[in-house]
């Protein structure tokens, strides 16, 4: 499964804010903090503002902040906010090929498509924030890295 740049930039973007606490992170800043070109931070910024995941105040006191509290943005609203296929994959392939079995490879994607809503689901801007992902995360996660290794 690849992760495009904006999903991946959206993701930190989100969490880079949801650092500050309820302060206001301005866009230079969150651009230089967060590594990501400014431009395309701002094209960002706007979709997770219209997603309803961040809020924009213009001034000098101006900034972005979050929505909600960190607690109850999962990932798969920021990558919804953004249009990323990951939150919300759609439906399974066609029929294929006349003659072989459609329905058990169709179940195959919905079941992926299944999983991998759930695991965005369950990790919040606050998990992020804290480093504390939840543990069946985290193990996926550690499995995944033995099997890139070889270890």
């Amino acid at each position: 499964m690849k992760v495009s740049a904006k999903s991946d930039y959206a993701i930190r973007a989100a969490v880079h804010i949801a650092a500050a606490n309820g302060s206001r992170v301005k866009a230079e800043e969150l651009a230089a903090a967060a590594g990501i070109p400014r431009q395309f931070l701002e094209n960002i910024l706007a979709e997770l503002r219209r997603g309803g995941v961040v809020r924009a105040r213009r001034g000098s006191e101006g900034g972005y902040e979050l929505a909600r509290p960190p607690t109850e943005i999962d990932v798969g609203m920021v990558l919804a906010a953004i249009g990323s296929p990951l939150a919300d994959e759609p439906g399974a392939p066609g029929a294929g090929e006349p003659g072989l079995p459609v329905q058990p490879v169709q179940d195959v994607w919905l079941a992926l498509r299944s999983s991998t809503r759930t695991l965005l689901e369950r990790v919040t801007l606050a998990d992020l924030v804290s480093g504390s992902l939840p543990d069946d995360v985290r193990l996926l996660a550690r499995e995944e890295r033995l099997r890139q290794t070889g270890v």
